[in-house]
Parts: structure tokens; C-alpha cells; sequence
């Protein structure tokens, strides 16, 4: 089952996180993927008795997007990855989970204009 949102919508993915929580579901992943336009889909797996449900937000890639992480505390990890890997920023979330800042390549998996390192 799967929820796809505009960009517009993207502020509600805390009122999504905290209507998973009240019914139940345990938060499994936060994946990002840059589509390569300037926007990066934002998806959030959950289980639900079993199910395994999603719930897709696309966001612009340049803006700080609301945390869930004191909804689910496991979002922590999960959203500094993004931070990492993607360059994408939560609020009140810094990077350095798996990179080290200053010194890795920055948001290693951010698509780049073709020739651009």
C-alpha cells in the first residue's frame, strides 16, 4: 500500500508519523532517493501486524525537512543517513552518522550534472 504526496505536502510527514505511532505501527526505514530534478522522494517504511506499508513524500532537495525523531527515536539514524548520504537536512539534525564532515566526499549519493565530480 502506498500514500504518494506532492512536494507541497511534505510538512505533514510528522501528523503522518504520529498517526502511524497511534496505530501501532513500528517504523522500519527512512529512505531517500534523489530523482535527479532538484527533489529527493522521501519514504518512510512501517509495519503494521505484518503489513508493510509506505508512505512517499516528495521534498525539494535544498530543504530542511521536519525530524520524526521524537516520534519514533529510531528516525534518528535513519534521518542522519539521509543527512550523510543525500545532503538532505532535518530539523534540529546534524551530519555524521557515517561521514565525517570535512573530510568525505559530501552527499556521495546526490545526482550531479553529467561531468560535474
Amino acid at each position: 500500500m502506498s500514500d504518494y504526496i506532492d512536494r507541497d505536502a511534505y510538512r505533514g510527514i510528522r501528523d503522518m508519523a504520529m498517526g502511524m505511532k497511534e496505530r501501532g505501527a513500528r517504523l522500519m526505514a527512512v529512505a531517500g532517493r534523489d530523482r535527479g530534478d532538484g527533489n529527493i522522494d522521501l519514504i518512510y517504511l512501517f509495519d503494521e501486524g505484518g503489513r508493510v506499508l509506505d508512505r512517499r513524500f516528495v521534498v525539494e532537495a535544498e530543504q530542511e525537512v521536519d525530524s520524526i525523531s521524537d516520534i519514533y527515536a529510531g528516525a534518528t539514524n535513519m534521518e542522519r543517513e539521509n543527512i550523510d548520504l543525500l545532503g538532505m537536512r532535518f530539523k534540529g539534525l546534524g551530519p555524521g552518522l557515517l561521514l565525517v564532515p570535512g573530510k568525505s566526499v559530501e552527499a556521495p549519493l546526490r545526482k550531479r550534472p553529467e561531468g560535474e565530480a
